[in-house]
Order: structure tokens, then sequence, then C-alpha cells
């Protein structure tokens, strides 16, 4: 586990200049036009992240080997001295020494014993993770991954106890046209929850597409429920997990959270772009007021727990270009 940890540091110190350089970069090419590529990017430097081994074995590097004292032979060294010194003391020296000894309180005795169990155990600790840093990540990785399942376990006990199927015949029949229209062999169960803020996809080896109200227009409809199918088709999801295996394994890199929360933006944005690819610009209006209006939904509801279908301003913008 040494090694791996030993890997694992010297990757997020390599990805810090990268996504720094990656993230400048991608501010200047645009949003419109670098969205897809960005996205791709993201996905592969979050797979090296994950992949915790050197690609590239360098040639071992000849050093100068520099000689070391031993402390157990200096240690030797000053007891010998000490018990030369000490044959050299008279003995009325030796009784004086052994009075003032005697004459220690036994209270304080306690408490300087005590203490100084204390501190050695303090010490033993710090000395323990200092000598296995692999321990103290390791157990970091676990509790970050003990934390976000938690969470998302959690959110998936909320959606199993507040929805039901779909049974409304017009969403129905807008949803598995849209399957069959995208190429989806197997169409993902479809929920409605109304609790959620707004529409989204949820779960990595059973997709299920959630919509929180079923009086949409169809037009709106139509264009959420294609968002949610293109995540589901691209296994968004698949890539959701692999940024939180990253952000796992370098907890400790907060440019590994940052670069999380850049590639899941431009997830989002991909996605919108490749539901509007083919649309004309009244259908990329109609695109651009639904999420709006969704966006308007959630902040009416007060709920920290925002989903896929939302954007800000900035981003609308580029659906009318």
């Amino acid at each position: 586990m040494d090694a791996i940890f030993q890997n694992v540091w010297e990757m997020s110190l390599f990805a810090i200049p990268v996504i720094l350089v990656f993230a400048l970069c991608s501010k200047f090419l645009g949003k419109r036009y670098g969205a897809k590529w960005r996205y791709l990017l993201w996905l592969v430097i979050a797979v090296r992240l994950c992949i915790p081994v050197q690609l590239n074995l360098p040639e071992p590097m000849m050093g100068m080997r520099v000689e070391v004292p031993s402390v157990q032979n200096g240690a030797r060294d000053l007891l010998e001295t000490k018990n030369l010194n000490y044959l050299m003391i008279s003995d009325a020296e030796k009784m004086e020494q052994k009075e003032g000894l005697d004459v220690l309180p036994t209270l304080g005795t306690d408490v300087m014993v005590q203490t100084k169990s204390i501190d050695s155990s303090s010490q033993d600790v710090i000395d323990f993770f200092l000598d296995y840093p692999d321990v103290l990540w390791f157990s970091g990785v676990l509790l970050f991954l003990a934390w976000q399942m938690s969470k998302y376990f959690g959110f998936k006990k909320m959606l199993e106890r507040n929805r039901r199927k779909t049974m409304d015949a017009a969403v129905l029949d807008t949803y598995y046209t849209l399957c069959k229209e995208m190429g989806i062999k197997k169409c993902p169960e479809i929920y409605f929850c109304e609790p959620l803020p707004s529409p989204l996809c949820v779960g990595v080896f059973k997709p299920a597409v959630y919509i929180n109200s079923e009086d949409r227009e169809a037009n709106d409809l139509r264009l959420i429920l294609k968002h949610e199918l293109t995540h589901c088709k691209r296994k968004d999801l698949w890539f959701k997990g692999i940024l939180m295996l990253a952000r796992a394994l370098h907890f400790f890199n907060p440019f590994v959270h940052w670069m999380t929360k850049l590639a899941e933006k431009d997830m989002e944005l991909s996605c919108d772009l490749a539901v509007i690819e083919n649309c004309v610009m009244q259908e990329r209006e109609a695109y651009s007021m639904a999420i709006l209006r969704t966006v308007k939904e959630a902040n009416s509801k007060n709920m920290q727990m925002s989903t896929a279908f939302s954007g800000g301003k900035e981003d609308l913008k580029i659906f009318l270009i």
C-alpha cells in the first residue's frame, strides 16, 4: 500500500499544473465549441487519477551514498562516557546524589510519570502516522467514500419513499417515442417524484428517469426527457462515479475537487448542446425557457438538492447562437 500511496501523491502533485492549464485554456476557447472535447478530456484526466500506477518506469538514478552515524552507536558511546565519569566520582558525592533523589516527593513523581505516559502515547500516535502515512491516506479514502455513499443512499431512500410510476398516457407516449428515436433499446424506468427540484436520472447499473411534474407543456416535456435520456445513453452516471473515485483517492488535493465541479458543469453543458444540436432557433428558445422555468421551480421549493436540468444565464446564451 505504501507504493500505491507514493504513486497517488506524485500523480496528485503532477495533476495540479495540468488542471490549471487546462481550465485556463478552456476558458479562452469558449463554452459552445469546447464543451464536447472538454468533457472527454476531463474524463481522461479523471480516469488517470483513478489508476495509481506508474505507466512509465524511469531508470533508477545512481545517487551518492552518505554514511549516517548510527543512533544506537552514539547512544552506546554516551553511556560509556557517563559510566567512566561515574566511576571517577568519590563515594561521598555518590551518597549526596542518592540522598538528593530520596527527598523527591512521591506525589510529584507519580504526576510526572502519568504526564510522561500521556505525552508518550500521543507521541506514539503521531510517530505511527509519520512512519505510515499510507495508513492515514487509506483511512481518509474510506471515510470520504463512506460519507459520499451515505449521502447517495439517503437520497435513494427519499426517492423510493416519494416516487410512483408515471401513468400519464401523454408522458409515456412522448417518453417511449424518444427512446425509439434515440436508439435506446432498453428504456429506463420513468417515475414521478414531486419533492424533486428538477428532473434527473439516477442509478449506475439500473438507471431511472425522474420527473417532478406531469403537467408541463408537450414541447417542454419532450426536451426535458431528451436531456435525461441523453445522460443515460452517454453513461454520464459512470462518469460521475469516476469523478467521485478520483476525489476519494485525492481527497487532500483541493484542485481535484475543483476539477470535479468544472467537469460536471461541462458534462451538463455538452448534454444540453447534444439536445439542441439539430434544433431550429424556435426550439432552442423553448429549451432555454424550459430551463429557466425549472430553475425558478427549484428556487421556490428552497431545496439544496439541485440536479441535472438547470443552468445559469451565461450558459443559456450559447443555446441561441
